[in-house]
């Protein structure tokens, strides 16, 4: 697809942070913190240049991904239940994830019984790009989440 004029030159900075993220080694999902009126921009540009089919042109990992992230979730809470039970200081928003985990393992579960495999193939899937055969809507979370530092604010 061939950027016209009136395109504004988010185009070129999407390609620069698809690129960025996929370099990341570490797997984690950051990028420039924009503002809600450039994610706003964002959102309506990724719209436009997303091109997205009924037949996933690979495999989604994203019950793997799931899997992987609640055995890390798992560890850390283990982890720091240990360093609590040992008297060692904490900061608060590991303290939240010690109280909160049983919310965390709930969301887990409910994600695993009612997002199944299944259900990902009735979703309009990316036909081109670095997440291409995942979800669309993966890939707008994905940039809403690396554009807000996972700040999710209603």
């Amino acid at each position: 697809m061939s950027r016209s004029p009136s395109q504004p030159s988010i185009f070129k900075y999407l390609r620069l942070t698809q690129r960025s993220l996929l370099q990341d080694t570490d797997g984690s999902i950051q990028s420039e913190i924009i503002s809600p009126e450039r994610l706003e921009q964002h959102a309506r540009s990724l719209a436009t240049t997303h091109i997205v089919t009924q037949r996933p042109t690979r495999r989604c990992h994203l019950t793997a991904r799931l899997r992987d992230n609640s055995r890390e979730l798992s560890s850390a809470y283990r982890s720091i239940a240990d360093a609590l039970r040992k008297k060692q200081a904490i900061a608060p928003a590991v303290e939240w994830l010690v109280d909160n985990f049983h919310l965390i393992e709930d969301q887990i579960r409910d994600i695993r019984n009612v997002l199944s495999s299944g259900y990902f193939k009735q979703l309009p899937t990316l036909a081109q790009g670095f997440l291409e055969g995942y979800p669309r809507v993966f890939a707008i979370t994905w940039a809403y989440v690396s554009h807000s530092d996972s700040r999710f604010d209603v």
